[in-house]
């Protein structure tokens, strides 16, 4: 092995996301193309919130300590070994070096003594076979070492991606409308995936090279002791530059996270198959390609100027390293004309002294890249630590029957404080069926989305068959009810996981997920379909079957009625229905909620007549309830609602 063995810093190709999207990027909406950069100038940065250089230091300890607890966390018994074998394994370069120094001092010495190639067969061969035993010895060791450290870079990548996903499943509901948390999951999935393996060969590179720079300095420092130190002090302006550059570049990174967000986000338009016919009939594609482009640009500029600032002190450093090298050559070539050493130990120290300033060099560089992977490290490190709500210790009381009352709920949006709710209050007897009417932007989904526990009121009370909301536990939540979102998910998986989601335990039982099916009028799909329930759905994979967005919607509503809960609800249950099989689901929709709760929206006025009450909702506030009978004969908001679409059939 030649020279130093480390990690380079990450090159534009090293910088691009599995979506093409450079990796120094990724967030919320951008700036429009053209538009000033959202970073603050390189200059006093510290003024917008940049670390001083001993804090970025101590905080940059701090996150490989934490990441060296990972590692010992996954695998103690893979990271004892990877340390043993670097260890050996950087030990070899020193022996090699010994052993070229006999070998060339036997030679030396045979030529001065007269001797013959024969007579040196016997001291010639033995040094040549330790020189092959520890050459092989290093080669083997390298290279198991290089298998654990993938080893263990993969443990412990799969760790961390599945803490992040599990911190994702625990944070409040609230935390995906904040477009900051979206930028702080993107920037942990991006470090997540690539930077425990990177720090664990850093880290095994950065104690190789050390180990072999103590033993080669103690070598040559036989010839002259100021040679190491020489050495050393030519490498620092290097470390220098790589430390100052590398926190740079993580400022660029995390201050363009928005853009690479809104980047993702482009790619995804042209590339999704579901928006691919709207983007083609528009004429949309250039348009899209070109706001990527300059969004790249943008952040590439930015980055290039860092890069620029950082190769010109890069060539200034490099005439420290070249003074001090040319001070070791000169103080060898002065050692081997005092006697001081051997021919063959100046040759050796040649090769030793030119290897020493390389192995330096890239400790140093090495110890920077280690701060920058560190200081990387952050973004995930604070993610994992994202509070989480307060959650009842165990399993919860079971809210005793399906009834729900709400008592002055308001809510907001903590990300925006938009007010959503105001001060809505009602009761739902245990078994009632209740429709929720009103326009675009009324809080209906908000306030279905409380009652399923996915919010908390900011002031008000809700309570599930006399527990208050807050006070139930998912897992308890979870089993009391069912619901169906107007933005319902399509799982590209097979037609009986999309149905069986609705209750995993019955993920197996083709009786309940055919039953299920019926009940949604999804029945029929099955039976269009080559391997029934077993066909897979999606076109992205290969013998992949696309449904309709009604059809979709069947199995979303399979879902719901798979769930053996006695609170269901139903957000826009037939939004994407085609006339009759929205008849025949209403025809059917007593015998389907019936011994349910059942709470449904509806922007279908005439639908919400089945229901035994009716709740109509305006700008966040409950303005009317009662039946279909009482609000028409009020003529207030639910009549003029129904007016209004009953002159389209009339």
């Amino acid at each position: 092995m030649r020279g130093g063995r480390g990690v380079a810093a990450p090159g534009p190709a090293d910088r691009l996301a599995p979506d093409h999207i450079p990796a120094a990027i990724g967030g919320a909406a951008a700036q429009p193309a053209g538009a000033a950069s959202l970073a603050p100038p390189l200059r006093g940065r510290a003024a917008a919130g940049e670390l001083l250089p001993w804090e970025r230091l101590r905080r940059a300890g701090a996150n490989v300590a934490q990441a060296a607890r990972l590692f010992w966390r996954a695998s103690p018994g893979g990271t004892l070994l990877i340390a043993a074998l670097t260890l050996a394994s950087a030990l070899m370069p020193l022996f090699t070096m010994k052993l070229l120094q006999r070998l060339i001092d036997v030679v030396v010495g045979g030529l001065r003594d007269g001797r013959s190639p024969a007579s040196l067969a016997g001291p010639l061969g033995l040094q040549l076979g330790l020189l092959l035993a520890v050459m092989t010895g290093s080669h083997v060791v390298y290279q198991l070492q290089r298998t654990l450290q993938k080893s263990l870079g993969d443990e412990v990548t799969l760790r961390l991606n599945l803490d992040i996903l599990e911190k994702a499943r625990r944070v409040d509901y609230a935390s995906f409308d904040d477009s900051k948390f979206h930028d702080r999951l993107q920037r942990a999935q991006r470090e997540a995936s690539v930077r425990p393996a990177m720090l664990v060969q850093v880290i095994a590179d950065l104690g190789w090279n050390v180990v072999v720079v103590l033993s080669f300095s103690i070598l040559v420092a036989g010839a002259h002791w100021s040679i190491p130190a020489a050495l050393a002090l030519g490498a620092v302006p290097a470390s220098w530059v790589a430390v100052r550059f590398g926190a740079q570049r993580f400022q660029v990174l995390n201050w363009h996270t928005p853009e690479g967000r809104r980047m993702t986000y482009l790619s995804g338009l042209v590339t999704d198959p579901r928006a691919a016919k709207e983007i083609r009939l528009l004429g949309l594609t250039d348009y899209l390609v070109r706001q990527y482009r300059s969004l790249f640009d943008k952040v590439h500029a930015e980055e290039m100027r860092v890069e620029r600032r950082r190769a010109v002190r890069g060539i200034q450093s490099e005439a420290t390293r070249v003074v001090a090298y040319l001070y070791a050559f000169a103080a060898l070539i002065w050692a081997i004309f005092t006697g001081a050493i051997s021919l063959g130990a100046f040759m050796v120290f040649s090769q030793v002294v030119t290897r020493t300033q390389n192995l330096l060099d890239t400790v140093f560089r090495s110890g920077a890249d280690l701060f920058e992977q560190s200081i990387f490290l952050s973004d995930l490190f604070a993610f994992l630590a994202l509070p989480e709500p307060a959650r009842p210790a165990g399993r919860s009381p079971a809210p005793r029957d399906a009834s729900i009352v709400a008592e002055g709920v308001s809510f907001a949006y903590p990300s925006t404080g938009k007010r959503a709710l105001e001060r809505v209050s009602f009761r739902v007897r245990s078994g009632e069926k209740v429709a929720i009417v009103g326009c675009n932007g009324a809080g209906k989904t908000t306030l279905v989305k409380l009652i399923a526990g996915l919010y908390a009121p900011t002031r008000g009370e809700l309570r599930l068959g006399g527990v208050s909301a807050q006070e139930i536990d998912p897992v308890t939540m979870s089993e009391h009810l069912a619901v169906t979102f107007q933005d319902f998910v399509q799982y590209w998986l097979t037609l009986r996981e999309n149905i069986g989601f609705g209750h995993l335990p019955s993920l197996d039982d083709m009786r309940a997920i055919q039953e299920a099916a019926r009940r949604a009028g999804a029945e029929g799909i099955a039976a269009q379909l080559a391997r029934g329930y077993e066909s897979r759905l999606g076109n992205v994979w290969e013998g992949g079957h696309e449904l309709s967005q009604g059809q979709w919607q069947k199995l979303a509503l399979a879902r719901a009625f798979l769930r053996p809960a006695r609170l269901l609800i139903l957000d826009e249950p037939t939004s994407a229905l085609d006339p009759r099989a929205e008849t025949e689901l209403m025809q059917t929709f007593l015998s389907l909620s019936e011994g349910r709760t059942t709470i449904f929206i509806s922007h279908r006025i005439g639908t919400a007549r089945l229901a035994d009450r009716i709740l109509v909702m305006m700008n966040g506030a409950l303005v009317e309830e009662g039946s279909h009978d009482d609000l028409i004969a009020r003529g207030g908001e639910y009549a003029r609602l129904f007016q209004l679409q009953a002159q389209w059939y009339t």
